[in-house]
C-alpha cells in the first residue's frame, strides 16, 4: 500500500483534507484502504475513520466481506461551525476520549450508544 495514515489513535483512522466537501471521495478511497491495512494486520479490530478538515468531521466504518474491505459507510458527522462546545467535545468524546467515573448525561448517552455512535455501528455491523 502506497501512502501513510494522516493520524492513527487506538482504532481510530483520521484523514485530513483541506476542503471535505471537495475530496470526500478520495478521503473514503484512503480509509478504504487504510482499513484494509489495518485488518490484513488485525482482523479482529474494531476500526472507525475520521474524514475532516478540521470543521467538518465525518465518521466512517469498513464494509468487510470475507476479509477485504470493500467499501466504507459512514455512520455520522457533525460540523463545529453548527454544533454547540459541547456537542463538538461529546461527539469527538466519543471516538478518541474516555471519561472514568462521570456519571453520564441522556446526551453522553446518545453520542456514545446511540444510532449515531461508533459503538452501535460496530455492534450492529457484527
Amino acid at each position: 500500500m502506497r501512502g501513510r495514515v494522516d493520524l492513527l489513535y487506538s482504532d481510530v483512522v483520521f484523514e485530513v483534507k483541506v476542503d471535505l466537501d471537495r475530496e470526500l471521495g478520495e478521503a473514503e478511497e484512503k480509509l478504504k484502504k487504510y482499513f484494509q491495512a489495518l485488518i490484513e494486520v488485525n482482523p479482529q479490530g474494531k476500526y472507525v475513520g475520521i474524514a475532516t478538515d478540521s470543521i467538518r468531521f465525518k465518521a466512517f466504518i469498513p464494509i468487510v466481506e470475507n476479509g477485504v474491505v470493500r467499501d466504507v459507510k459512514e455512520i455520522s458527522s457533525i460540523n463545529l461551525l453548527e454544533a454547540t462546545s459541547s456537542e463538538a467535545i461529546l461527539w469527538l468524546d466519543s471516538y478518541i476520549f474516555s471519561k472514568p467515573k462521570i456519571k453520564p448525561t441522556a446526551t453522553d448517552l446518545k453520542y456514545g450508544f446511540g444510532p449515531a455512535s461508533p459503538t452501535y455501528a460496530i455492534a450492529k455491523r457484527d
